[in-house]
């Protein structure tokens, strides 16, 4: 796995795939009991025209891919996590048998660069 294999996947699995649960949740809640507050939120996306559920679900996409970023910028060490100076730093690693390939290596791509070429806007 490489840089921009790691950011797909992270966008499909972590990103894009919460967004449509989220719209499947908003639907039809999922549960024996859904939560309260699933039920209320449920229930005035149903009510809502389908264009205004559509820009509610792009909404909820921009803020996943946005805490995304986010998460990306601070694994490149481009957004702080810590006050101060003597920051540390974040090396993220693909292991598979044998090989070992530093994901976030800081004379390659930047994770957050190649996520903002993935992303939906």
């Amino acid at each position: 796995m490489d840089p921009a294999e790691f950011v797909k996947a992270i966008k499909l699995y972590a990103c894009d795939l919460s967004v449509d649960g989220t719209a499947k949740n908003l639907l039809r809640p999922s549960g024996r009991r859904p939560h309260p507050d699933l039920l209320k939120l449920s229930a005035w996306f149903k009510q809502l025209p389908a264009d205004d559920q559509i820009t509610v679900l792009d909404v909820a996409r921009e803020a996943a891919e946005n805490a995304i970023f986010g998460v990306f910028c601070i694994l490149d060490g481009v957004r702080a996590i810590e006050n101060g100076t003597g920051k540390g730093g974040f090396e993220i690693h693909y292991v598979k048998g044998d090989e070992k390939v530093l994901l976030n290596a800081t004379n390659g791509e930047m994770l957050h660069d190649i996520f903002q070429g993935l992303r939906s806007k």
